[in-house]
């Protein structure tokens, strides 16, 4: 699973968020969509975009075949990140859930 995810950049191509975001955060979320990459080294995950960047470890937990969770702590202490995680047959595309508020919600990254 992780020669997968490191394998090259990812986009985030789509995200729907469980319920409305605040007009900020919706902004916020409307300016990553299709410019936001984000890349994975097997401890590190880089997401970038023209107004945002953000660096954090990470780590694969309960992989089942194609399935699995990422999390991903913010070490100056603000909270854990976590999303299940599904890959395409194809490797070029990650569905994911994350259960962190305030980004409840469904999200593609695409190749």
């Amino acid at each position: 699973m992780q020669a997968s995810l490191t394998g090259g950049p990812w986009r985030l191509a789509d995200y729907r968020p469980d319920v409305p975001l605040e007009p900020m955060l919706q902004a916020l979320l409307g300016a990553q969509l299709r410019t936001m990459v984000v890349t994975f080294d097997g401890r590190t995950l880089v997401a970038s975009s023209p107004t945002l960047q953000i660096t954090r470890p990470y780590s694969l937990q309960n992989v089942v075949g194609s399935e699995f969770d990422l999390v991903s702590p913010d070490m100056q202490g603000g909270g854990v990140l976590q999303s299940r995680c599904l890959l395409s047959p194809d490797g070029r595309r990650i569905t994911f859930h994350a259960q962190t508020d305030p980004w409840l919600g469904t999200g593609v990254l695409e190749r």
